[in-house]
């Protein structure tokens, strides 16, 4: 067991996780786009963060450039309200594990 401190939190904070670790959690795109407004190119990029691909990587899996990639990859921190992948990875496992903003908390913001 290690502990790390949450990128996400804003004080002391503690997530007990449990889950099977046969079943694959992968960021759906329709919540993605209904929750933070991404497009489907943002959606592609954060589903290959999510998965543990780095930026090289994932521009050269999408075929695109590292620029591009990096455009997409500060889209995607503005309209998640992060700023580092660490915390867009916070998010996300929020998002993933239903701990996180509903649709409809996050269209009343």
């Amino acid at each position: 067991m290690s502990t790390n401190p949450l990128p996400c939190a804003q004080s002391p904070a503690a997530i007990i996780s449990i889950s099977d670790p046969d079943r694959e959690l992968r960021p759906d795109q329709k919540i993605l786009r209904d929750l933070f407004g991404l497009t489907s190119a943002e959606c592609r990029l954060t589903e290959l963060l999510s998965q543990g691909t780095n930026l090289r990587q994932a521009a050269e899996k999408l075929g695109i450039t590292i620029n591009t990639a990096h455009s997409h990859l500060q889209h995607i921190f503005d309209k998640t309200r992060t700023n580092r992948q660490s915390g867009l990875m916070c998010v996300l496992n929020a998002t993933l594990t239903g701990t996180g903003p509903s649709i409809a908390k996050r269209k009343a913001a």
